[in-house]
């Protein structure tokens, strides 16, 4: 459902002249601009004076917002605003440098931005090495401080959002907006980080985890008049280090001349340390052939024979010439769909370019950059025709957004991963997130002093699916409410949770698919809990969901009264001890069946998800 919004200042020498009560009537959303609380206009004749001071700090936060419910607005309606910028300041004195001492002007103009007094995330970035934990937390203002020079300023990241998101939701404010997303780093670091933060999942984008242990992947939707749902299977991908493949999958065997036995399985120790090793693993059903290319005792010569073939890893342990093995796969199985779409540039040692900025520019057809790596897919030393080192991209082919591709990737380290709770790259383990696929690894000590990095994705899929009716829904819980039934909620394949983090699927996305399947009866008592889930998932009154709440109280309160939208959000807000509401369903429902001669009856699902009634 669309909806409009308008941007307000934070200050209230500017607010004072919105007529915010009456612009509420006529909007959904104000997105307010909690940021340049402070920055190099703070002169020493201006009102502040020139004092150091963050210009995202959340005590001045909290004041713009009490201008707000002073006006009487609905908190859900407000969103609150966050920096992918920072102001800098020059101080007056190397020997004063916190919030209060006084500076003299704005800092020094940055390359990119070329403003003084400002510096966007990417030039943050640079002074850091990359390394977006080094400053210091003020967990009052919820900011990080960088001090260099005579230069201040202040920044924020996953850990300062995490703390202004905690009283964001204390004030069950509507949301959060970002000023701007043009001023993340080209990996994205920031809305990564952010989106750690949040817990939210774009719903354009839905990541969904299909396996406990490996995660799945994320569907693009696009509308089409097809009911059906033509959902791709699960890729293949490692292991974490030491973890076998979850009871759904399988362990691929190894096919090539040089493995122990025929149950030997393709593994890998690349990264992991110790004795631990990763698993190749792939969905049940048709498995891929793959090989370790080449051992040749020891005198390693890498390299796919077969243009079919994809490369999906390497291993140098047991090669003595330098060089190292490579893992290599083909098979008609859509479980290989998305490897088919990147090709790693070479074969080792003739595996770094020389192009630059354009290193995938030795190919027509897979030439987008999604990363490169110093040890390839894994274990790999890479030079150029000079004889020096480089790097190995791996390219992809993204002329056909229907196909399979890689996104959300990232190079990952323990603080990804959930091992640490400070962002920075002092230990990495060479494990993907939960859901992720591992694609490359690398060493860099630049980036990670301890361990091996992993180079991180999310596999995409376009598949079609048509807009709900509202009317199927209406219809669907209609027919519940006469038979109402519960389902199985110990079926591993069952409903996801109220999370809207990675990994999980909204309630209205599952919705959609219950609603729109085809050639099953439809699983009436899922749409009821999707149904009500999604309506959960928002606040009591939002705009996104009026038309759900209604569609809900037409078809359920007919025969349980008290079980109103609105009822239960009150309910689930505040956490109260529903006996009482209880209670008064059962009334309703005696009242039910003596005046309709309705047996409510019990249920079971079966195996297959459909439910029968029993007498």
């Amino acid at each position: 459902m669309a909806s409009s919004g308008i941007a307000i200042p934070a200050s209230y020498w500017y607010l004072q002249h919105f007529d915010l009560a009456q612009i509420s009537k006529h909007v959904d959303h104000f997105n307010v601009m909690t940021y340049d609380f402070h920055g190099a206009w703070d002169t020493p004749k201006s009102w502040l004076g020139n004092h150091l001071n963050s210009h995202t700090n959340l005590t001045e936060i909290k004041d713009a917002f009490d201008l707000l419910w002073r006006n009487k607005i609905d908190p859900n309606q407000v969103d609150m605003g966050l920096a992918f910028y920072a102001r800098t300041f020059t101080a007056s004195s190397s020997s004063c440098m916190s919030p209060g001492c006084l500076f003299d002007a704005g800092g020094p103009a940055e390359p990119c931005t070329d403003a003084v007094g400002a510096m966007s995330n990417p030039e943050i970035m640079r002074k850091l090495g990359g390394k977006a934990g080094q400053g210091d937390l003020d967990k009052t203002a919820a900011v990080k401080t960088l001090k260099f020079g005579r230069t201040w300023l202040t920044y924020d990241d996953v850990d300062t959002w995490k703390l202004k998101l905690d009283f964001a939701r204390s004030q069950c404010l509507g949301g959060a907006l970002v000023w701007a997303i043009s001023q993340d780093t080209s990996d994205g670091k920031f809305s990564k980080q952010l989106q750690l933060a949040t817990g939210y999942k774009s719903r354009a984008v839905t990541t969904f985890n299909s396996s406990i242990a490996l995660g799945g992947g994320v569907f693009k939707e696009t509308t089409e008049s097809e009911a059906n749902i033509d959902v791709p299977i699960d890729p293949c991908r490692w292991s974490d280090c030491g973890k076998a493949c979850p009871s759904e999958w399988s362990a691929v065997q190894r096919m090539d001349p040089w493995r122990r036995n025929s149950q030997e399985r393709m593994q890998d120790s690349t990264g992991c340390g110790g004795d631990s090793l990763r698993t190749f693993c792939c969905p049940r059903g048709e498995q891929p052939f793959c090989q370790w290319i080449a051992l040749n005792k020891g005198n390693c010569n890498p390299g796919c024979p077969d243009a079919n073939m994809v490369e999906v890893g390497s291993y140098k342990k047991a090669c003595n010439n330098g060089k190292a093995q490579v893992a290599c796969c083909r098979g008609s199985t859509p479980a290989l769909d998305v490897y088919r779409q990147y090709k790693w540039y070479g074969k080792e040692n003739d595996c770094a370019t020389e192009l630059g900025a354009k290193m995938c520019g030795w190919s027509s057809t897979f030439n987008t950059l999604p990363t490169s790596s110093w040890d390839g897919s894994g274990a790999q030393d890479c030079l150029d025709s000079k004889g020096k080192r480089g790097t190995r991209p791996l390219c992809g082919d993204e002329s056909d957004s229907s196909k399979a591709h890689f996104i959300n990737c990232q190079w990952t380290d323990n603080f990804d991963l959930g091992l640490t709770s400070i962002a920075d790259r002092e230990q990495c383990s060479g494990n993907c997130p939960l859901g992720k696929i591992k694609v490359a690894l690398e060493e860099n000590e630049d980036m990670c002093k301890h361990g091996t990095m992993a180079f991180c994705c999310d596999a995409e899929s376009t598949i079609t699916r048509k807009d709900i009716d509202k009317s199927d829904v209406r219809d669907v819980l209609k027919a519940w409410v006469k038979h109402p039934t519960c389902p199985s909620v110990t079926d591993n394949k069952g409903l996801s949770s109220r999370s809207t983090g990675a990994g999980a699927v909204s309630a209205s996305d599952q919705l959609a698919t219950l609603v729109r399947r085809a050639g099953a009866p439809l699983p009436s008592a899922s749409v009821a809990v999707l149904a009500l889930q999604n309506i959960l998932e928002h606040a009591p009154d939002s705009p996104d969901t009026r038309e759900d709440r209604k569609i809900w109280d037409e078809a359920v309160s007919t025969r349980w009264q008290h079980v109103s939208a609105a009822n239960l959000a009150k309910e689930y807000i505040n956490g109260a001890n529903g006996e009482a509401l209880a209670k008064a369903n059962n009334d309703d429902d005696k009242f039910f069946v003596n005046n309709n001669g309705g047996n409510c009856g019990s249920s079971k699902v079966d195996d297959d998800g459909d439910e029968d009634d029993e007498d």
